[in-house]
């Protein structure tokens, strides 16, 4: 099994003056991790659409399509290697 493309979304929620907005504001990043076998992962991501899309095609997909996803320890490892804090997260 290997990841074969990773999407991004942004899921909005309603934006009238009387909705109840959750915790950290209106808006998230979605990511839809594939693979070859057509199983699929979902996870959240920051808050800034159009700076994670950018990060996310520039310097994560290079990394990760192509990887299996079975092996969370080695793309942790591939994700933070040589990063500051606040790249990946556990």
């Amino acid at each position: 099994m290997k990841i074969t493309d990773i999407k991004i979304n942004l899921m909005e929620g309603p934006k009238t003056e009387d909705a109840k907005q959750f915790v950290g504001g209106a808006s998230k990043v979605l990511l839809r991790i594939e693979t070859d076998e057509g199983i699929f992962g979902i996870a959240e991501g920051g808050r800034n659409y159009n700076l994670f899309k950018a990060y996310l095609e520039e310097t994560i997909n290079p990394l990760l399509i192509g990887i299996d996803p079975r092996n969370p320890k080695m793309i942790w490892e591939m994700l933070t290697h040589g990063t500051g804090p606040g790249l990946a997260t556990k």
